[in-house]
């Protein structure tokens, strides 16, 4: 997930630097994948209730995430977020 992320944030940078986000597919995709990751460690995080430790980090995870779509999403601006896969 860490080089995911990392890749994705240095997608935003490039988009923050040039000013626009370019290709809009490419945005949506960036935005449908953090929000299936979201909801796979929401079921990760499910599944381990009864482990402390990993559940923390699984909710931090998600912050992070859940951060990073909103940052993508603001980037592509109204009307331009959401799947291209549905």
């Amino acid at each position: 997930m860490q080089w995911l992320y990392a890749a994705i944030e240095e997608w935003v940078r490039e988009v923050e630097r040039r000013g626009k986000a370019g290709d809009s597919t490419v945005g949506a995709s960036i935005s449908e994948l953090l929000g299936r990751a979201d909801d796979c460690l929401a079921q990760l995080a499910t599944a381990t209730r009864n482990n402390q430790g990993e559940l923390d980090e699984l909710q931090a995870t998600r912050r992070a995430v859940r951060t990073l779509r909103r940052t993508v999403d603001a980037l592509l601006g109204p009307g331009q977020q959401g799947s291209i896969f549905r």
